[in-house]
């Protein structure tokens, strides 16, 4: 099966997110410990700060292909819906979530939900990004193919604090220490700094 979106839970256990399942596997000896049925997962995160225990995801709607939902599970058994949007290309969802923002691509446009307001932010018409991450200082990182930008995100949309041009920009990671960690096609990745 199709390997999705990996993600550490808190015992120190990583859950492989494929197109149908959710594997368990335990760190220390990878042995799988269980196989969850849990539907079309796209993508699936924790909150930067990992102040709350929640992953977020995005996956297909049961009822519609076209269209996708953003929510929250604690153990994935119940699947809290917070935003429905249409989708109709392919491709991996995008997803980044904040104490206060979950960022998400809706394949022409950047979007935000205000999880305080619980209303939709337009952050960007016409990008639909490689990667998306929150730093722990709650800004947002964005790699557009061509550029890492770090981004200050709040209810009126987002504006860019710094860029740093790279001849490719896929995904991010952020180390412990803060350092950004960017993803290439070219079988090599760079390391950038905080201030960029």
């Amino acid at each position: 099966s199709e390997c999705r979106s990996p993600c550490f839970s808190d015992s120190g256990e990583i859950h492989i997110f494929c197109r149908n399942v959710i594997l368990s596997y335990q760190n220390k000896d990878c042995e799988l410990s269980s196989k969850l049925e849990a539907g079309y997962i796209n993508c699936i995160v924790r909150s930067a700060e990992n102040t709350d225990k929640d992953y977020y995801f995005v996956k297909h709607s049961p009822d519609d292909k076209r269209q996708r939902i953003v929510g929250k599970t604690a153990e994935f058994i119940t699947w809290e819906i917070m935003v429905k949007y249409e989708f109709d290309g392919i491709g991996v969802a995008k997803l980044a979530v904040s104490e206060r923002f979950i960022v998400f691509d809706s394949q022409t446009s950047l979007m935000a939900f205000d999880r305080k307001r619980h209303n939709l932010i337009l952050l960007h018409p016409n990008l639909s990004p490689f990667g998306l991450c929150f730093d722990k200082s709650g800004h947002l990182l964005v790699s557009d193919g061509l550029c890492l930008k770090k981004c200050e995100v709040n209810d009126t949309g987002m504006s860019t604090i710094w860029e740093c041009k790279l001849s490719y920009a896929g995904a991010i990671t952020i180390t412990r220490q803060g350092v950004i960690v960017v993803g290439s096609h070219y079988q090599m990745i760079y390391i950038i700094s905080a201030q960029g």
